[in-house]
Formats: C-alpha cells, sequence, structure tokens
C-alpha cells in the first residue's frame, strides 16, 4: 500500500480524462473539511504519467514539473479543499499507465454515481475504445448488460445538441426511450425535444416508423405472394375497385385484426399503401375490382377535394392513435404513491360521473382481466368472480384500474361523415380524461392539445372549398 504524503495543493493539477465535468456543490463538502479535515486520501500520479494533451495548459511556471501530480481519485475533495482554505491534502502517490488512469477514474465515478447519465455513456465509450468488451464492462462497473448497450448508444448522440437540452428536466426513462431509436440521425431528431412536452410523440411516431421499416420485408412478401397489383392514389377514389376488410397498420402487422382476410387472394387483389412522409404511411388497404359499375371518371377538381378529404381524416386518426397509445403507455409505467392516490381516487369519481350522464362505457375486458377472470364468452356466476378478483387488485393496478372505468380509445374531437370534410366538436370525454391525467403527472405534447382544441390543420381542410 502506498504511503500517505500531504501535497501542497497548489502542486496539484486536475486530470484532463477526468469523465466527470460537473463537481456539483461543494459547500457541504467543504464545510465539513474545515471542521474535520480530509478524511479520506486523494489518489495521485506524477505528472510524467499523463501525456500532455494537446492545447493541454498545466500552469507550469513554478515549481517544476518534477513537483507536480495530477489527480486520479478525488476530485471533489481537491475542489472543497481550496475552497476551504486548506494548503496540503493527504495524498497517495502510485504508477499507473494512462489507461489504468483513465479505468480508475471511470470505474471510481460510475460505482459512486458521481457521473451524468451522458458522462456515464462516455465512459462506457472510452472504455469501449481501450479495448475493453461490454461484457468486461459490465463485470468491471457492476451495471447490467442492457445498461451498458443502451448508454453506449447515448454515446452516439450529437454532443452539441446534448449540450444545448442538458439544461432541461432529463431523466434516465427519456435517455433509455431514446435508446430504443435505431437510426442515429432519428434518434438525434428526437433529441431536439427531449425534456419537452413533445419529446413522447415525437419518439412514439419514431418507434412506430421503426416497427413499420422492420415489419415491411414481410408485408412485401405477402403482396407478392398473392401476386397484388399496387394501385395510384388517383385510381382507388374511383369507383371501379372495392375496399376489402379494414386498413392494415403494418406497424402491428400479424397481430389481431391487422392482416388480410382469408381467401382474400380468391379474387385478383390490389393494395395501396401510405407514402413515407403522409400522415397515412404505414397503413395498408386492400381492394379487389368492382364487379357490377362501370368505370366512372371523375372531375379532376371532386377527385382533388375527395383526396383532400382523406387526407384530413388521415391527419386526425394517426394523432389519434398515437395520443392514445402515449396515454396508455403514461398509465403503464405509473407509480402509485401516497402522493398521488387521492388524485388516482379522483379520477375514479371522475369516471363514475361521466358514465352516469352520458352513454360511455368503460373498458370492461381489462376491467375483467385486472380482476383474474376470462372476458369471453358465458361465464358462470361471472360478477361473483368478478368482486372475488378485485378485492386482490392492489398497487399500480389500481391506476389501470381507474383508467379502465373511462374505456379510453383512439378518440378524437371532430364529426361528420368521411365523404366530407371533418368538423371540430369538443368531446367532453376526452377533455375529462385529459383533465385527470394532467392532475396526475400527464403533459400533452402540442399535437395532442391541437386534437383536443381544434386546432389541427385537419379541421382547417375544408376552408379552401368553402365548408367550415
Amino acid at each position: 500500500m502506498a504511503e500517505i504524503t500531504y501535497l501542497p495543493i497548489d502542486h496539484l493539477r486536475e486530470h484532463p480524462l477526468n469523465p466527470r465535468k460537473d463537481l456539483g456543490d461543494l459547500t457541504e463538502l467543504a464545510e465539513s473539511i474545515k471542521g474535520n479535515g480530509i478524511l479520506q486520501n486523494l489518489t495521485v500520479v506524477p505528472i510524467a504519467c499523463v501525456p500532455k494533451l494537446t492545447g493541454r495548459d498545466y500552469g507550469v511556471e513554478d515549481p517544476t514539473d518534477n513537483d507536480l501530480y495530477v489527480v486520479v481519485i478525488g476530485h471533489r475533495r481537491l475542489a472543497a479543499a481550496k475552497m476551504a482554505g486548506e494548503e496540503t491534502v493527504p495524498c497517495s502517490i502510485v504508477l499507473m499507465s494512462q489507461g489504468q488512469q483513465q479505468e480508475t477514474m471511470l470505474i471510481e465515478n460510475m460505482q459512486r454515481s458521481d457521473l451524468t447519465v451522458y458522462e456515464q455513456a462516455q465512459g462506457f465509450q472510452m472504455m469501449l475504445d481501450m479495448g475493453h468488451s461490454v461484457q468486461t464492462i459490465v463485470n468491471r462497473t457492476g451495471f447490467s448488460e442492457t445498461t451498458v448497450r443502451r448508454r453506449l448508444k447515448m454515446a452516439e448522440l450529437d454532443p452539441a445538441k446534448l449540450k444545448e437540452v442538458s439544461s432541461r428536466q432529463l431523466s434516465l426513462m427519456d435517455f433509455d426511450r431514446l435508446g430504443q431509436i435505431d437510426d442515429i440521425t432519428t434518434r438525434n431528431e428526437c433529441l431536439d425535444k427531449i425534456g419537452t412536452r413533445d419529446f413522447d410523440m415525437a419518439v412514439e411516431k419514431a418507434l412506430k416508423f421503426q416497427r413499420i421499416d422492420k415489419n415491411m420485408p414481410a408485408v412485401t412478401a405477402w403482396l407478392k405472394s398473392v401476386k397484388a397489383k399496387k394501385l395510384k392514389d388517383s385510381d382507388r377514389w374511383s369507383n371501379k375497385y372495392d375496399r376489402v376488410g379494414m386498413t392494415i397498420y403494418i406497424d402491428k402487422w400479424g397481430e389481431n385484426e391487422n392482416k388480410p382476410k382469408d381467401g382474400i387472394e380468391k379474387k385478383p387483389v390490389f393494395y395501396y399503401l401510405g407514402e413515407k412522409k403522409s400522415y397515412n404511411y404505414g397503413e395498408l388497404t386492400l381492394y379487389h375490382e368492382h364487379e357490377k359499375a362501370a368505370p366512372v371518371k371523375k372531375d379532376p377538381e371532386e377527385l382533388a377535394k375527395e383526396k383532400a378529404v382523406h387526407a384530413a381524416w388521415d391527419q386526425i386518426d394517426s394523432v389519434a392513435r398515437s395520443a392514445h397509445s402515449l396515454r396508455q403507455k403514461f398509465i403503464d409505467r405509473f407509480t402509485v404513491t401516497s402522493k398521488n392516490e387521492s388524485q388516482v381516487i379522483l379520477g375514479a369519481v371522475f369516471a363514475a360521473c361521466m358514465n352516469a350522464v352520458s352513454y360511455n362505457s368503460a373498458n370492461r375486458s381489462v376491467l375483467c382481466q385486472l380482476a383474474g377472470i376470462d372476458d369471453t364468452g358465458y361465464i358462470p356466476d361471472r360478477e361473483e368472480k368478478f368482486w372475488g378478483g378485485f378485492d386482490k387488485i392492489s398497487g399500480n393496478d389500481w391506476v389501470k384500474l381507474v383508467y379502465a372505468l373511462f374505456g379510453d380509445a383512439d378518440i378524437y374531437s371532430a364529426e361528420g361523415y368521411r365523404y366530407q370534410f371533418p368538423v371540430f366538436k369538443t368531446n367532453k370525454k376526452l377533455e375529462v380524461i385529459y383533465r385527470w391525467l394532467s392532475s396526475i403527472g400527464y403533459e400533452m405534447s402540442t399535437e395532442e392539445a391541437q386534437l383536443l382544441n381544434g386546432e389541427l390543420d385537419a379541421y382547417k381542410a375544408g376552408d379552401n372549398y368553402g365548408e367550415v
């Protein structure tokens, strides 16, 4: 074990490769040093062990280089000792290679939770650059492999953008969700919105498009297997084709109803796929030729209007789907505590009142699932079984139960037939849902607010055709 030597503070320098850039508030530590001294020594290396980096000025004038040491462990203690007016500090002088110095600083800081999330990511990347494998980093730092890999993804982020957003209220969960986006360009675009009310919506869309891209080869293979022919946008508005089945959402390809109807290939299949930058991107619509009526060529102005109507509804549908997904995910991640449980209960009151004065229905399948009973077919004594299971509901399942009482779905503030431009109409159910969610910490994105308040472009699309 190295001996403890008291070195003058002006002989010590900060390490240029210290991964911790922000030492935090040193006031309390400085006061402790004033009263009790430094209880744990610093670890330092002779300055000769630290190759000088280009442009790095150690201020070497006097004393000479041979009297200077660089701190490896104890940067906070050194800074606090300066604040406390100390002249010397206890140090353990050791000899380490530059690689050993970096690794020591990284592990020391990370194990003591002294790094910000991004500094931690940079540290993992530095260890990777030093030749360590992911598994070695896991073993030496104590972090899980999932955490290490996600932090390494974070290290790929644009450092300038990260610095720009660092003053916002950021969370580990936000960075973890950002790390789920594979494409680095898209990840950096979402980084612009981190810490704002539009971040969740941006990530939701990015992950949706990512799922679409991953499922697209399977969709393309199916279309090829049934020899489906692609329709022009103008063709699908004529009466030459009949739509078959519901819209298929490619991001959920193969799930539940998001698949082609059985036997659809018995007739020639035609399809239309939403373009990349449109609101209906990732939506597959299938058609058969209309057998009875002959094709009718529509007036260009009438055709343009029909396309505008569908585009407006596509926007509303897309935002409504994303908004509902965000609300559901918020509930799934929500933790009931003693501080928020009264607001959770208030949600049950809101839902009960809404169900009493309107035709609103709760989500029965979720309620039954929470109570541990099946919701399909005839079940003898279903009510008795439900209340038996109801007594077992606890913890975070309570907020899920309250949310189920609202019967939330892909709802929006619009009315009108689908062949007409959507007209904004206040949706009280949606307002009540958002009022409750906001009371327990939910923050609406810009598009959600526009959907709720009638400010989406889709609500104004009819203005160009003299329709309000």
